[in-house]
């Protein structure tokens, strides 16, 4: 995107009359995205009045509520290009009411939320007079933020392929974070705000519309009735609990994502080149194959090979890589319990105690996420893989001794030289055997359950019990709004470039009443931040079903205990004071049916096909031992 100075809109409006008559003989290639530019312009603005008339209401202290909401809609006639252009003020202008602190900060001062979210804490669900004069301090930080992105928006220049980029990452966003409750969880307005974004697509897509219906009227029947139809839902079933998120999904954002798509090839308008989560030649977020896990690998790692996959299964089989031979990788992640092993927490190899192990997490879809280990701590999985072997407490072991040990193997070497095209018995390194691992829990990719299968056409995939859990898990329940869809893990979509932990308020043991907070700090471990302390990253409910006990210490046996927390407040709702604890303290107030549906959705998450497969021997060592038989119990 590069600044350029920005036309008069009369002059632009000339421009784009002569390019639709024929009168310019060199049109703008991106004329028709310099129109949405226009009218980028003219919604802000529209949006700085409505700000300005909250402000307004919060000084007399009457009518807040509705100025608010008209503000906020008019914030998502132009979220969808906010958040493309200008991420970072998106979040100032409607991230979580959450405070933060800079992990780089050795004063660890927490930077206070700021925003449409924060405001709406103070106006929902009655306005506090209390509070007067702090909401209308935020009122006044959010317009100075509006002002900054109107002054950047001025000189941006737009291009075709940005516009339908935004487009259909609004979409998805739309699905995944705006009906769930995400950035509403107070006012409850989702369904409504979901509706004026929707509108706004619409809009920014007329300027294409000539053109595609002579490209492809087929393609713009398909795009412009989709939008229109789903606005209508939307519009007619605006209430928050009511709301049938599914149907919206498979009847209406499904068909509107795959129609963008089609009417952008018609359009020769090209997709993003850069390789990014959510492939830009994906339909929809919930598509096979949808979302790419070499985008969360580190950006000099080369598309794994068939052989470096292999290799790496061999090698997490393989006890060879603990210090004493006696513990493979699979010893803790088994592949009959989706890899996980069924403890509370699994067995530490520290004789003293000094290193308690965590409740060991499915690896399969580990290589879908921004971070690796309960407390975030490694940003790869090839780190992770490094941590684990040289931790004392679970495998005790070294890389660079084990490639010793490989690289006197015969059968390693080769296996080795395949994998990484080198043959002088250079291949077998620390780096390599740390590679292939990954590459093999990175390929450990399983989307196909009875839920997937629904949302891409199979009506008879889920009972009604699962479907009302599906909208209760992405409405009224909350859990949408942490266990983001569809890999229903906290690598927030569509950007999946943050992923996000919480303080749930976790006890040490399982109580309804009278609890204490499990001692595990958690993030807080790792930078020594206040506001981490017990805080844990979001995991995925993929597979839930096979992965009990739960939560980082095991301290639930039942997904029925885990909801019955959740149901209660977290750790608030049983006696836990935490003053940091990031999931609202509010009792759900679900009731047993509720509760049962939630649980049989998650049930229908449930598929590991494709990823259990053990390898059939493994290598012999140089000096014709197999330790593994020692560990066969609890490896391979």
């Amino acid at each position: 995107m590069t600044p350029v100075p920005k036309l008069p809109l009369a002059l632009l409006a000339l421009a784009l009359a002569a390019c639709a008559d024929g009168r310019s003989a060199e049109p703008r290639a991106d004329a028709r995205a310099e129109a949405v530019h226009a009218a980028y312009l003219a919604d802000l603005d529209s949006l700085a009045a409505a700000v300005e008339r909250l402000d307004s209401a919060v000084a007399r202290g009457r009518g807040e509520q509705r100025a608010f909401a008209e503000a906020r809609a008019a914030y998502k006639r132009v979220e969808f290009l906010v958040e493309l252009y200008t991420p970072s003020a998106a979040k100032q202008l409607n991230g979580p009411a959450l405070p933060r602190v800079a992990e780089d900060d050795p004063t660890q001062t927490a930077i206070p939320p700021e925003g449409f979210q924060v405001v709406e804490e103070m106006l929902f669900p009655a306005p506090d007079p209390a509070a007067r004069a702090e909401a209308l301090d935020e009122v006044r930080v959010l317009a100075a933020h509006l002002r900054r992105v109107r002054e950047y928006a001025a000189v941006t220049r737009f291009t075709d392929a940005n516009v339908w980029d935004a487009v259909r990452q609004e979409v998805a966003r739309v699905v995944v974070l705006g009906v769930s409750g995400f950035d509403s969880p107070v006012a409850l307005r989702s369904v409504p705000e979901a509706a004026q974004a929707f509108r706004a697509l619409r809009a920014a897509l007329e300027p294409y519309g000539a053109d595609l219906r002579r490209a492809s009227p087929e393609a713009w029947a398909r795009l412009e009735g989709g939008l229109a139809r789903a606005t209508v839902y939307l519009d007619a079933h605006p209430d928050f609990d009511g709301f049938d998120r599914l149907a919206f999904v498979t009847e209406h954002a499904n068909p509107v994502s795959a129609a963008l798509l089609d009417a952008q090839r018609a359009l020769a308008i090209p997709l993003p080149a850069e390789r990014r989560a959510w492939r830009a030649d994906a339909a929809t977020l919930f598509d096979p194959g949808a979302v790419d896990p070499r985008f969360f690998a580190p950006a000099d790692a080369p598309p794994p090979s068939r052989e470096q996959v292999e290799l790496g299964r061999v090698l997490f089989f393989d006890p060879v890589l603990s210090g004493a031979g006696e513990r493979s990788c699979a010893s803790c992640h088994r592949p009959e319990r989706a890899f996980t092993d069924g403890l509370a927490r699994s067995p530490s190899l520290d004789a003293r105690g000094a290193a308690a192990l965590r409740n060991a997490p499915t690896v399969i879809n580990a290589g879908l996420q921004g971070a690796a280990f309960a407390d975030l701590r490694a940003a790869f999985l090839e780190d992770q893989v490094a941590d684990v072997v040289s931790s004392p407490a679970e495998m005790h072991g070294d890389l660079e001794r084990a490639a010793a040990a490989l690289r006197r193997s015969p059968d390693y070497a080769a296996r080795f030289a395949r994998a990484f095209g080198r043959d002088d018995g250079g291949a077998v390194t620390g780096a390599s055997v740390r590679a292939a691992v990954a590459a093999y829990v990175r390929s450990l990719v399983a989307l196909d359950s009875r839920f997937d299968r629904y949302v891409r056409g199979d009506r008879a995939a889920l009972s009604a019990a699962e479907r009302r859990g599906f909208n209760l898990f992405m409405g009224r329940a909350k859990c949408g709004t942490c266990h983001f869809a569809p890999l229903f893990n906290g690598t927030v979509p569509p950007a999946y470039a943050e992923t996000e932990s919480e303080v749930l308020g976790v006890p040490s043991r399982p109580a309804t009443r009278g609890a204490a907070v499990d001692p595990d700090p958690g993030r807080f471990r790792v930078h020594g931040i206040h506001l981490h302390r017990h805080a844990f990253k979001t995991p995925t409910v993929r597979n839930a079903e096979l992965t009990a006990p739960y939560m980082h210490n095991g301290v639930f046996r039942t997904l029925e205990e885990v909801v019955d927390f959740y149901d209660r407040g977290g750790g608030a709702g049983i006696g836990i004071d935490l003053p940091n604890q990031t999931l609202p303290p509010d009792p759900l107030r679900l009731t047993d049916r509720d509760k049962a549906d939630l649980v049989a959705f998650m049930r229908a998450l449930t598929d590991t096909v494709g990823t259990t497969a053990r390898p059939a021997a493994l290598p012999r060592l140089a000096d014709g031992s197999r330790r593994a038989a020692r560990a066969a119990g609890r490896g391979y």
